[in-house]
């Protein structure tokens, strides 16, 4: 653990930072020290209400879905499913930032393929945001929901009333990660317009999202958080609130949807929110996916960019 002396210290030059300012100088000392090649040193994120500090290994992308590079801005569901199939078909391993910038790119080429194929989709979907059954439907890669391993619950359960009844994060955590073996479980989490990917493993767990700004507000780089016996959670009280693998549940209710609850929980109060929208503000759907078929298959004719193979260097500059 970290000494009293020096957390307190740390602590407290970081509360007079700005919660951007702190992410953006450590980001920006990590791509110095790693070249953006593999997973820096442990990032720091601050939650909204400055009462949590989290402690976690990161992966950036140099980009994110929204980028011209990649033109995927309403592809995040195509994006998840290309990554829950490649981590199927690579059961022990975790995309390397080319492998996964590869993906976004390649995610995105597909989603742009699927939204110029009918007016169907066009018609159904506002801007295209297709939903994962769509996608899956569409037969862009050999996956599928198994139903009775998924799950579907209501972040901010303890914050309203109206929900107090409903499966809360802590109802599904348990549910997802017990049982664990050495095969892991992969999730296509849907929450709030957006979709990313959650791996489960024994002792580690990920979450992969093609969407910078889901981390913090201004950020436009892919990223991948790592939670193993590294990373830690942090109270104002400077004492430890969470440890390891656990810490990727604190992180989706202090972090991820902490701004959404507590905005929520205000206008809640005031009586200007019914349930339908807590519903479709709070509702969180966590799809378990598997493989159709025991190998990769060739990718499709609209994608091109292989995932083995790495983005030139010359296209990236531009864009960076």
């Amino acid at each position: 653990g970290i000494p009293s002396n020096q957390l307190k210290q740390t602590t407290t030059e970081e509360k007079s930072y700005s919660q951007r300012d702190l992410i953006i100088s450590e980001k920006q000392e990590n791509f110095k020290e790693q070249n953006l090649s593999e997973w820096s040193s442990p990032l720091k994120l601050l939650s909204q209400d400055k009462e949590a500090l989290l402690k976690v290994p990161v992966l950036f992308a140099s980009f994110d879905q929204t980028s011209r590079l990649a033109s995927g801005y309403g592809a995040c569901s195509v994006i998840a499913i290309l990554i829950a199939h490649w981590l199927h078909c690579n059961p022990k391993l975790i995309p390397t930032r080319v492998q996964f910038e590869s993906l976004i790119i390649q995610g995105s080429s597909e989603w742009r393929a699927l939204s110029n194929e009918s007016s169907y989709y066009q018609n159904k979907f506002y801007n295209n945001h297709f939903d994962i059954e769509t996608v899956i439907n569409a037969g862009i890669r050999p996956v599928s929901i198994c139903t009775d391993r998924s799950v579907t619950g209501m972040f901010g359960v303890e914050k309203f009333n109206l929900l107090k009844d409903m499966f809360s994060l802590d109802n599904m955590w348990e549910t997802i990660t017990k049982d664990l073996t050495t095969e892991p479980k992969i999730f296509v989490v849907g929450w709030n317009d957006h979709f990313f990917v959650l791996k489960l493993e024994l002792h580690v767990c990920y979450i992969i999202d093609s969407y910078g700004s889901r981390l913090f507000r201004g950020c436009n780089q892919a990223y991948m958080l790592k939670f193993d016996d590294s990373s830690v959670i942090y109270g104002t009280d400077q004492q430890i609130l969470c440890t390891g693998k656990d810490c990727c549940k604190e992180y989706m209710r202090k972090f991820l949807s902490s701004t959404i609850v507590m905005n929520l929980e205000k206008e809640y109060k005031r009586g200007y929110i019914q349930l339908p929208y807590l519903y479709e503000k709070l509702q969180v759907d966590m799809s378990y996916m598997c493989l159709n078929a025991p190998s990769p298959v060739p990718s499709s004719s609209s994608s091109s960019f292989d995932v083995s193979s790495p983005v030139p260097s010359s296209s990236l500059s531009s864009y960076i």
